[in-house]
């Protein structure tokens, strides 16, 4: 289904879809993707499948998106690792995942680069229609100019707070947050509020 809608958006038909372009510059794309996380980073690879350019931009250089580093991948392994110990802290299940969502931005990278797509750290911002800029202040001191004739925005998510119930860090944390603690144990009980995924495998 992915691969039929990007064919109408690219206005290939099926027996052209192996043919490379070859009048792109460096800086300039079939396709830009803003996000690498799942949506971002399959729309990039099955458009780099069909033969187009590709770049995927992300104001983080740790890709993946919320699904690696606060969401799924991580909350799984926030469980796993709970269950391999009759006493552990908290420290150490974060460690377990730090070197799981480590592996998986190495498989994506190989992804992505085995494909030819262009990974550009930093945040993208629209200058007109066809072009982006995006500020790098680790790499370039200004702004690099990314022209496209497609774009895909995919900019993710992040946890909803109330202001009725503020998220202090300590008694009340949000799926972000418990993932930044450093130090103390695990408590005795807990309330998750939300039976997401997220939120169903962390209990």
């Amino acid at each position: 289904m992915l691969r039929h809608h990007l064919r109408r958006a690219f206005g290939l038909q099926k027996s052209r879809c192996a043919h490379l372009s070859t009048s792109v510059s460096p800086k300039e794309y079939d396709l830009i993707v803003i996000g690498s996380g799942p949506s971002g980073l399959q729309c990039a690879l099955e458009s780099a499948k069909m033969g187009k350019s590709v770049a995927i931009i992300d104001k983080s250089e740790e890709i993946g998106g919320v699904c690696v580093h606060t969401g799924t991948i991580p909350s799984k392994t926030f469980r796993e690792a709970s269950y391999s110990r009759e006493r552990i802290t908290l420290s150490d299940i974060l460690h377990r995942v730090n070197v799981v969502v480590s592996s998986e931005m190495d498989v994506i990278r190989a992804q992505l680069k085995a494909a030819h797509v262009q990974i550009i750290p930093g945040k993208a911002r629209f200058e007109n229609a066809n072009e982006v800029s995006v500020e790098n202040g680790t790499v370039h001191r200004e702004a690099m100019i990314y022209r496209g004739k497609k774009f895909l925005i995919a900019c993710g998510t992040y946890p909803a707070h109330s202001p009725v119930v503020p998220v202090d860090g300590e008694v009340i944390l949000d799926s972000d947050g418990i993932l930044d603690a450093s130090k103390g144990e695990l408590p005795k009980s807990w309330i998750v509020v939300g039976a997401g995924v997220i939120g169903t495998s962390s209990q």
